[in-house]
């Protein structure tokens, strides 16, 4: 398996991790546990790496879009800047997250942050997922005809 197709299959990292990390933050809510905080820290390492691999496949696939149909170069360049803020963001909610959990003071005030920020990332996510599926429903990128 070449280069180019690895994004399709890290893609769909940073959309799982997402949703376990809301899901487990749903839980931490109705039940905190230092069990699930570790949990949830690990699931917020996993999310960066996710969306880094994401990215980085991404990129590199860029240079394949055009294989059989002929892809604009500003739905590439907007999917792939959606992807850099998602990358910044989810690194940036991870960080808020990390010191939510050992913040002496302002607690309340760190996870109003990481919310927030987990709410962008998420925003994001949809919208260079929307923007990725455009790029392939749309204009065929990266598909392959005939073998």
């Amino acid at each position: 398996m070449t280069t180019q197709y690895l994004h399709s299959v890290f893609n769909s990292f940073p959309v799982a991790m997402l949703i376990t990390l809301i899901v487990m933050e749903l839980i931490y809510l109705w039940k905190q546990s230092e069990q699930l905080k570790s949990g949830l820290e690990i699931v917020m390492f996993c999310t960066v790496i996710g969306t880094l691999l994401s990215f980085i496949t991404g990129y590199q696939a860029q240079h394949h879009a055009s294989q059989s149909f002929e892809v604009p170069d500003e739905v590439i360049a907007a999917h792939l800047n959606l992807g850099r803020l998602l990358l910044f963001s989810v690194i940036a909610t991870a960080t808020l997250g990390y010191f939510r959990f050992r913040a002496l003071h302002g607690r309340a005030v760190w996870r109003g942050f990481y919310f927030l920020s987990l709410l962008v990332s998420c925003i994001l996510l949809y919208l260079t997922g929307s923007k990725g599926g455009e790029l392939v429903y749309s204009y065929g990128a990266g598909v392959l005809l005939g073998s």
